[in-house]
C-alpha cells in the first residue's frame, strides 16, 4: 500500500462507518416507533378496562354461599345471576336480593346456598348486568 492509497482506504472506512451508523439509527427509530405504538395500544386497553365492571362469582364453604363480586372500576347495574343447566342452589329467601341494583368496585353480595348432593358444584353461572351507559353485559363462569 502506498501513501497515495491511504486516503482512498480512509474514505472507504469512513463510508462504511457512515452506512453502519445510518442503519443503526434507522433500526433504532423503527423500534422507538413500535414501542410507542404498543404503549398507546396498551393505554387504550387500560382506559377501556377502567370504564368496565368486572363481575365474578365465588363459592364459599362453611357457611355455603355464592358471592357476587365487582372487581372492575366501573359500577354494574341490575346484576342478576342464573344457573345454566343446573338446579339453582340459592335459597328462596336469597332470591329477593336479586337483581342487585348497583355494585361498585369492591362490592360483594353473599347469597346463601344449599349445597348438597343434588346441588353440588361445579356450577355454570351466567352473570348479567347493565353498564352505566345502559349497555347489557354478560359473563359465563364455572364455579367450583
Amino acid at each position: 500500500m502506498t501513501p497515495q492509497d491511504l486516503p482512498l482506504w480512509s474514505l472507504r472506512i469512513s463510508l462504511a462507518a457512515l452506512l453502519v451508523s445510518a442503519l443503526s439509527l434507522a433500526i433504532s427509530c423503527w423500534n422507538a416507533w413500535r414501542v410507542g405504538r404498543l404503549q398507546a395500544r396498551k393505554l387504550e386497553q387500560e382506559l377501556a378496562r377502567a370504564n368496565e365492571a368486572d363481575m365474578r362469582v365465588e363459592l364459599q364453604r362453611s357457611p355455603d354461599r355464592i358471592v357476587l363480586h365487582n372487581d372492575g372500576a366501573a359500577p354494574a347495574l341490575n346484576v342478576t345471576l342464573a344457573f345454566d343447566g343446573a338446579l339453582d342452589p340459592i335459597t328462596a329467601s336469597e332470591h329477593a336480593k336479586l337483581p342487585v341494583a348497583r355494585m361498585v368496585h369492591g362490592d360483594a353480595v353473599p347469597l346463601d346456598a344449599a349445597i348438597s348432593r343434588d346441588y353440588a358444584p361445579p356450577f355454570d353461572v351466567i352473570i348479567r348486568w347493565t353498564t352505566g351507559d345502559g349497555e347489557p353485559r354478560e359473563r359465563k363462569q364455572r364455579v367450583y
